[in-house]
């Protein structure tokens, strides 16, 4: 976000871009959810608490995203030679490798049963849709409003998501003034692993939709998730608004940073005003 020119050092020999930069610190706001994620999963093993459901989302979110980021990896790398891979994308690797070991070892201890987890990530995926519309149980008041808009939020982050990952890097042209040239393999890789990010996103958003239904986003779990995505947002703000005065982001991004500021105003006011009555 803050020194994309040091990592542009790093990134030696492989051919960059005048938008590489700018990529870069698009990239360095996504890590927030990632990092507010691993940070949850890191004080409920320490209580216990892998078991739960949202957890258990967290982590089969993070598994997903490590995957993700880890093909990326090999797709780059089969582009340039392995010789030419930048030391810089050994290290991103290598921490998402360890992720992926991780989470996914956390998630397969958190089931009793491993030859029923198939059926039961199937049958959340089906369920996804009726968590999304559930309305807030009767027990816990809430504006009817917030739950849904965390539902919207999901499905924005998750279909930007796959939008990222599996578009080709020329796609994005119309919201970038420099010419996007798909010879520069770097870019394409920072666009997929923030598109890999934005599942840890979803996933974040997911459970806060969840929560807001059973009055529960006054807990230090969901409380983090709302301070990363308003994080996230707030990271994103400036980067964009720099790119459309020095011209680097076509007007076609203005909505775009609109509602980016929305997303982290929202997300920071439900972080200051749900919580833990004392």
């Amino acid at each position: 976000l803050v020194a994309p020119s040091q990592l542009l050092m790093m990134l030696s020999p492989v051919a960059i871009s005048s938008s590489t930069p700018l990529l870069l610190q698009i990239l360095g706001a996504t890590f927030f959810p990632v990092a507010a994620a691993t940070y949850c999963l890191s004080t409920a093993i320490q209580h216990g608490r892998l078991t739960s459901s949202t957890y258990q989302r967290l982590n089969i979110a993070l598994v997903l995203t490590s995957t993700v980021v880890l093909c990326a990896r090999s797709s780059f790398e089969a582009a340039i030679g392995p010789s030419n891979t930048p030391t810089c994308v050994f290290y991103l690797t290598a921490l998402f490798t360890t992720a992926f070991i991780t989470s996914l070892y956390s998630y397969l201890e958190s089931e009793d049963q491993l030859e029923a987890i198939p059926t039961r990530l199937v049958a959340g995926l089906v369920e996804m849709p009726k968590v999304l519309n559930k309305p807030a149980e009767a027990e816990h008041p809430i504006n009817h409003w917030v739950p849904r808009v965390y539902a919207g939020l999901t499905v924005y982050a998750l279909l930007s998501a796959i939008a990222l990952i599996s578009a080709p890097l020329t796609s994005l042209q119309p919201f970038i003034a420099a010419v996007l040239d798909p010879s520069v393999h770097i870019d394409q890789f920072i666009v997929r692993v923030a598109g890999a990010c934005l599942l840890m996103l979803g996933g974040g958003l997911y459970n806060l939709r969840d929560a807001s239904s059973r009055g529960r986003l006054g807990a230090g779990t969901f409380r983090w998730l709302n301070l990363s995505v308003a994080a996230y947002g707030a990271a994103l703000v400036p980067v964009y608004a720099l790119g459309l005065l020095s011209g680097s982001l076509t007007s076609f991004m203005v909505p775009d940073l609109a509602f980016t500021a929305a997303i982290a105003v929202y997300s920071a006011g439900c972080y200051l005003n749900f919580h833990k009555k004392k």
